[in-house]
């Protein structure tokens, strides 16, 4: 069972005050064990595959194992649920996103976690840039006019895949922009939606670079387009950006943060900062990340919470436009 707002709060500050009293070593002897780091969606997700090549490099430089652990569902809820009653200790973070931390307080009348109350954040670590992809033997089509014409002719008929906040939201303002009556059909996560548009069970979808690019080579999905902050993506430069063919408002990307639960001591979450921020701008997890299609992208604590009380704003419009009420 989940603890209550106030139990939690009152374990956070007994933490704080406990560490404060046993002086610096305490924080100096961080960490004495493994770290794990939950991922609010499955295996082979863009959020799955960053948080694993993190994890990988985190544990030279803090000197213990770092385990990752998937907890899928509630389009990222059980996750961030499951963190923000954690020890407030360091031992047990979130790899949170633009799902967990801005829009699943618009999305779900009954989360059983406040973003801005239950977590510290530690720092960004990555974007993902994103494409309009869609089975080749539904949608026959090798332009965005070509598809855009055929669902004007269908209302109502063409199904998109969403399986996290960011397609969803492309997806939103594609339909919303084009004047397109679309039908959605939401996944527990990229992968599984990917899954269904691969084997022609839902038309089409915005997934990110990262999990469909090998679908894509293998003739499996035909990409119309991507969806970056502005400029074509190093990984397929040969699609236009959506932001300059379809509509200046697809530029949205996704992106991975670590999150601590409220209370964590500072000098922890400034260690753990700091480790995040090396990895993130080493010239090997650049590569790395690059070869999935994500952009390494360090937000320091503060920088991150400016950036996901901005984009929350965003989110609560988009979603008012498009009639959506928390469910």
């Amino acid at each position: 069972m989940l603890m209550s707002k106030f139990s939690r709060r009152f374990r956070a500050a007994l933490v704080v005050s406990v560490i404060a009293f046993a002086g610096p070593s305490a924080a100096d002897s961080f960490p004495d064990r493994a770290v794990t780091i939950v991922v609010p969606f499955s295996a082979g997700s863009g959020t799955d595959t960053g948080t694993r090549v993190l994890a990988e490099a985190l544990e030279p430089l803090l000197g213990q194992g770092v385990i990752v652990d998937n907890r899928p569902g509630g389009n990222g809820a059980i996750a961030a649920g499951l963190v923000a009653d954690a020890d407030p200790d360091g031992y047990t973070l979130l790899m949170g996103t633009n799902s967990t931390q801005s829009a699943n307080p618009l999305l779900i009348k009954s989360l059983s976690y406040d973003p801005a109350k239950d977590f510290v954040p530690i720092g960004m670590l990555a974007t993902f840039e994103g494409i309009l992809a869609v089975n080749p033997e539904q949608l026959p089509f090798s332009t965005v006019d070509e598809l855009v014409t055929h669902i004007r002719a269908h209302p109502g008929e063409v199904s998109f895949a969403t399986g996290n906040v960011t397609s969803l939201v492309m997806a939103s303002i594609f339909a919303r922009d084009l004047g397109l009556d679309i039908l959605r059909v939401p996944y527990k996560s990229n992968p599984e939606a990917l899954t269904d548009v691969v084997s022609g069970q839902v038309d089409m979808m915005f997934p990110d670079i990262a999990s469909s690019m090998s679908q894509i080579k293998a003739g499996r999905l035909k990409a119309l387009g991507s969806v970056t902050l502005g400029e074509a993506t190093p990984l397929a430069p040969d699609l236009k950006p959506l932001s300059q063919t379809v509509s200046p408002n697809l530029k949205l990307v996704g992106w991975i943060g670590l999150f601590a639960p409220a209370g964590t001591p500072q000098e922890v979450v400034e260690k753990l900062s700091a480790a995040v921020k090396e990895v993130a701008e080493s010239q090997q997890f650049v590569e790395k990340l690059g070869t999935m299609g994500a952009n390494a992208n360090f937000l320091p604590s503060a920088e991150l919470k400016a950036y996901i009380d901005t984009e929350r704003a965003s989110f609560a419009q988009i979603f008012d436009e498009m009639g959506m009420e928390p469910q």
